[in-house]
C-alpha cells in the first residue's frame, strides 16, 4: 500500500483533535457524508430518489460500511421504500425483509463512493375532501454511515426536508354509455363523461375519439363536437359531457360466411393504435384506473338467418372512447 503521506498526516491531525488516535498497528478509518440530496419534487403515487456520497478520510480503508435510513412521513399514508443501489446490499436475509439498512463495500483511503435509495409515495386515500393547493408535507430524511473501524462512532449523518415536495393532483374519471344491442345499419348514440374528482383544477385536457371497426362517427354534440377536441379546464366536482352520433356498417363478409356467434370485444392497450382515442391532462393524476372507458354493442345481421333456431348475433368492437391519459406536469409560469 502506497501512502500519500500529506493526506496521512492530515488524517491524523484530524483525529487526534476528534481525541481518537488509533492504537499502534490497528487499522482505522473515518466516514464523512460529503453530501445528501432528495428529490426536488414528487407526486402521490410517485417515487423520489436520494443520492449519499461517502468519504473515507482515512488513514486506512473502511470497512464493514453500512448505510440506513430514517424515511420521512405524510400524514395520508405511509412511505415505502422501493429500491436501493445495486452497492447497497441488504442486510435483513428475509428476501422480502427491509431494504435498508444494507452494507456497502470497502471504501478506500482517501476515496468516496454513491449509494442511492428510492422511496414511493402512497396514493390518496378517496373521496378527496382536502382543499387544493394539496396540503399535505413530507417530514425530514435522515440518512446515516458506519464502519466497524470507523474511529468517530456513530458515523456521519445528514437530513433532507422535502417538505415542499408534494405536488397538486387532479383525479379524472372517464365514462360511456351506449346500447346494448343494435341492427346493421342502425344510428346509435353514445354518452360520454370526464368527470374531476379533485381536488384541484385539470388543466388542458384533450379527448380523441377511438370509434373502430366497422361504426362510422357521424357528429357529437355538447362540450365536444369534433374530434380531437380540447376540453380546457376542468374544475373540481364539474363535469364535461357530449354525445356523439355512429352508423353502425355492414358485418364483415368473412364474419357472415362462418355464421361465427361470438362476441369481440376490443380492449386498450398499452400504445394506442392510430385510431385509439386519448385524454390527457396537463396535472397530475394518481390514479389511472379510472382513466379508460368502453362500452360494446351486440349486432344482429340484416336479413334474420339463424343459427340452431337463434338468430345469429355478431359481436362488433365499438369501443367509442378509449380514454387513456398522457400525463405531465404542468410547466410552471
Amino acid at each position: 500500500m502506497r501512502w500519500n503521506f500529506v493526506r496521512l498526516a492530515e488524517a491524523i491531525l484530524m483525529l487526534a483533535s476528534l481525541g481518537a488516535t488509533p492504537a499502534l498497528g490497528q487499522t482505522s478509518s473515518h466516514l464523512v457524508l460529503t453530501n445528501f440530496t432528495g428529490p426536488a419534487s414528487i407526486n402521490f403515487g410517485g417515487t423520489g430518489t436520494y443520492t449519499a456520497v461517502i468519504r473515507n478520510a482515512g488513514p486506512n480503508d473502511a470497512i464493514g460500511v453500512r448505510m440506513d435510513a430514517t424515511l420521512p412521513t405524510i400524514a395520508n399514508g405511509t412511505v415505502k421504500l422501493t429500491a436501493t443501489s445495486t452497492n447497497c446490499a441488504k442486510v435483513s436475509p428475509d428476501p422480502n425483509g427491509p431494504l435498508l439498512p444494507c452494507n456497502l463495500p470497502v471504501i478506500n483511503e482517501f476515496a468516496s463512493i454513491t449509494a442511492t435509495f428510492t422511496i414511493q409515495l402512497p396514493l390518496p386515500a378517496k373521496p378527496y375532501t382536502f382543499p387544493c393547493p394539496v396540503p399535505f408535507t413530507m417530514g425530514p430524511t435522515t440518512v446515516v454511515v458506519t464502519a466497524t473501524n470507523d474511529t468517530n462512532p456513530p458515523g456521519d449523518s445528514r437530513t433532507v426536508n422535502s417538505s415542499s415536495a408534494v405536488q397538486p393532483f387532479a383525479d379524472i374519471r372517464a365514462t360511456l354509455a351506449g346500447p346494448a344491442g343494435a341492427n346493421e345499419g342502425d344510428t346509435v348514440q353514445y354518452q360520454a363523461a370526464v368527470t374531476n374528482l379533485g381536488p384541484c383544477p385539470a388543466n388542458d385536457v384533450m379527448v380523441t375519439s377511438g370509434a373502430a371497426g366497422g361504426i362510422i362517427f357521424g357528429s357529437s354534440t355538447g362540450d365536444c363536437t369534433l374530434f380531437p377536441c380540447a376540453l380546457g379546464t376542468i374544475d373540481p366536482g364539474t363535469s364535461k359531457n357530449f354525445t356523439s352520433t355512429y352508423t353502425i356498417d355492414k358485418l364483415p363478409e368473412g364474419l357472415k360466411s362462418t355464421g361465427d356467434p361470438n362476441s369481440i370485444t376490443a380492449r386498450s392497450a398499452a400504445t394506442p393504435l392510430p385510431d385509439g382515442g386519448t385524454l390527457r391532462a396537463a396535472t397530475f393524476d394518481p390514479d389511472t384506473t379510472n382513466n379508460t372507458a368502453s362500452t360494446q354493442t351486440v349486432v344482429q345481421r340484416s336479413g334474420g338467418c339463424s343459427l340452431s333456431g337463434g338468430s345469429l348475433l355478431a359481436g362488433l368492437p365499438v369501443l367509442l372512447l378509449l380514454l387513456s391519459f398522457v400525463l405531465r406536469r404542468r410547466p410552471r409560469g
